[in-house]
């Protein structure tokens, strides 16, 4: 018995998939789609299923983006943190709403995979420049009054970038 133990062990961790080892859909780097209410005013324009908590507190204008991203919100946004995320499509039918909380993430959670923060803001909107980030998809987090919300954005870096691509990506 003893010596099937470590092969028990060996074939369970290899059966299990290396997104549920990083905590599955609550991974603070995944990204399960992006959302932009100002594309299509009258329903959004809405790839995969888009995990953010961001409760209509703030928007990101353009998303997607060539180079940088404008933040803004009725009420004071006194951080922003980006971390680089990680796009998958394995989440479709996870209810995010339920899932996702204001204690999801501790605020050092969030600035250890931050690639990118402004610790105080004086001046809304914010324009947050990419130059000197990689292009991909970002989870955006934002504190305010003392809470974090997020949203997915996608930054190309190119001038006149295809949406299709992205509609491609998260239609497969």
């Amino acid at each position: 018995m003893k010596k099937w133990f470590p092969l028990v062990l060996v074939l369970a961790f290899i059966g299990c998939d290396s997104d549920d080892l990083g905590g599955g859909a609550a991974q603070l780097d995944l990204v399960t789609g992006i959302w932009n209410p100002t594309i299509v005013p009258e329903e959004g324009f809405v790839l995969g299923n888009p995990n953010v908590r961001n409760l209509g507190v703030f928007t990101i204008k353009p998303n997607p983006a060539d180079n940088e991203i404008q933040l803004s919100s009725d009420q004071n946004i006194s951080k922003v943190y980006l971390v680089l995320g990680k796009p998958l499509r394995k989440y479709k039918e996870v209810d995010f709403a339920t899932l996702l909380n204001a204690d999801l993430y501790t605020e050092a959670e969030i600035r250890d995979k931050a690639v990118s923060e402004s610790p105080s803001i004086e001046v809304q909107p914010i324009t947050i420049s990419f130059e000197d980030l990689a292009p991909g998809y970002y989870r955006v987090f934002v504190q305010i009054e003392g809470q974090f919300y997020w949203d997915n954005a996608y930054v190309s870096k190119e001038a006149g970038f295809d949406i299709q691509t992205l509609v491609d990506f998260w239609s497969e």
